[in-house]
């Protein structure tokens, strides 16, 4: 028997003094919030089906424009592009006629009021009518190819063995795109394992850091959009509702339109993007991706750090045209020996390439022995860096530093270790704990690893 879902106290919905109905709390809500995510957009039922079944299973009654009002200031969570009338039949995918006239692009660009509020309804998105996916993934690949190539003809930029290196006067962007790719991936853990208050957040955070980000010519950008899109993409599927990468994906290209040129490859390659049927979009995410790195590859070469780490994650989610794992794994031993030359043992870039590596010896090669030995190191130089023994902030030698504690809990009984790895994943919690919301969040995750330990 399912137990009672809990309702709000009668007192709060009912009448007051005065006689008059009494409207729920900015903190009601709140409180309300995934309950209302979950039928409104989750299990999509139309706004009316929503507010009766909100105020029969949990006592909450709002009027249709209080919640309108509250959709509005949660954007881009609630966006949602159906009457509160639709019949079942329109919610399959089925295009509804439009029964007015579309206004003039140029008055789009033109109008202030009109920028600050541009707003592209999600459910358009992945229509099988609006074009065959063959011909738009062939303008997806040229786009991305336009764009790879043109930061180095067009805008300057060049590369080292360890980094693509941005022009002078342009912005280096990678730090807050990794944060943006890192807060995808925590707005995703955490709605899977059921938390959507917490979820929802992170992803509000994840979208005003694009807000504040976006417009500028980042490599950076469209290396981690497409592990962003996989990463939304597979949690919609395991959700069995795509809300999620529907509304990045509108808020992406919404201030696409507005912070690049009409002509710039990604606005279009976002709008191209939108029109790939949904039976075509997980391909064409692997197409995408791939064309990414073989562009760069091209321009920097293989043993460039960053394509390494590209080619390493692509590995983990697909497998086609890449290289060995033996090949990447001896690349990364090169670069991380020049790196070590170059810089400190603790610098940024040689802590980021021994991540890099630690990542592709566990994931790509499956070698639990170098995993070990490189995880063991990896957290014994993040420890002596004195932030982290205060308060650390959520970075690459902190991103580096959970995952190797991570895999050294996972490896320790499985090599010989006993409790070793626990140990040095609990430590690593405690210090995670003292830091900003990324490192709590991570924080709370790997705590999940230790209880685990515990049921087993």
């Amino acid at each position: 028997m399912n137990s009672p879902r809990p309702r709000m106290a009668v007192e709060q919905i009912g009448l007051g003094s005065n006689g008059t109905v009494q409207w729920p709390t900015p903190e009601e809500w709140g409180r309300m919030k995934d309950h209302i995510y979950r039928i409104y957009i989750l299990e999509g039922h139309t706004l009316k089906a929503t507010i009766t079944r909100m105020e029969t299973d949990y006592g909450f009654k709002a009027t249709e424009k209080m919640y309108n009002t509250f959709f509005k200031k949660s954007r881009p969570l609630f966006n949602k592009n159906r009457r509160s009338n639709d019949r079942p039949e329109d919610r399959q995918g089925v295009k509804i006629p439009r029964t007015r006239p579309r206004r003039l692009q140029s008055h789009l660009q033109n109008s202030p009021r009109q920028q600050k509020n541009r707003c592209i309804l999600p459910y358009s998105f992945f229509d099988p009518q609006l074009s065959d996916g063959y011909s738009n993934q062939m303008a997806l690949l040229n786009l991305t190819e336009v764009y790879v190539h043109g930061l180095f003809d067009t805008f300057d930029f060049s590369s080292s063995l360890f980094d693509i290196i941005v022009p002078p006067g342009v912005p280096e962007n990678s730090s807050v795109w990794q944060q943006i790719a890192d807060e995808g991936f925590g707005a995703a853990t955490l709605m899977l394992n059921g938390d959507f208050v917490e979820g929802f957040r992170t992803f509000s955070i994840l979208c005003q850091r694009l807000k504040d980000t976006l417009g500028n010519n980042d490599s950076a950008m469209i290396f981690k959009f497409w592990r962003i899109c996989h990463r939304l993409y597979n949690t919609g599927l395991q959700l069995g509702n795509l809300s999620i990468l529907y509304s990045f994906l509108q808020y992406f290209r919404g201030l696409a339109a507005i912070r690049y040129p009409e002509n710039h490859p990604i606005p279009s390659l976002l709008r191209v993007l939108c029109n790939i049927p949904i039976g075509e979009f997980s391909h064409t995410l692997e197409v995408g991706y791939l064309r990414t790195i073989l562009c760069l590859q091209n321009r920097v070469g293989f043993g460039n750090a960053v394509v390494l780490s590209l080619w390493s994650n692509y590995l983990t989610k697909f497998n086609r045209q890449a290289p060995s794992t033996d090949d990447i794994l001896s690349r990364y031993r090169c670069v991380l020996e020049e790196a070590q030359q170059s810089f400190t043992l603790t610098g940024t870039r040689t802590i980021e390439i021994l991540h890099g590596y630690t990542y592709a010896a566990y994931y790509n090669a499956g070698d639990l022995e170098l995993t070990w030995d490189l995880a063991f190191d990896l957290v014994n130089r993040v420890e002596s860096m004195e932030f982290v023994r205060d308060r650390p902030t959520w970075c690459h030698a902190t991103q580096g530093f959970a995952l190797a504690a991570k895999l050294l809990c996972n490896l320790s009984h499985r090599i010989g270790h006993e409790n070793e790895g626990s140990v040095i994943l609990k430590s690593a919690i405690r210090k995670l704990e003292r830091g900003d919301r990324e490192c709590r969040t991570r924080a709370v995750m790997l705590s999940g690893i230790i209880e685990a330990e515990r049921v087993e």
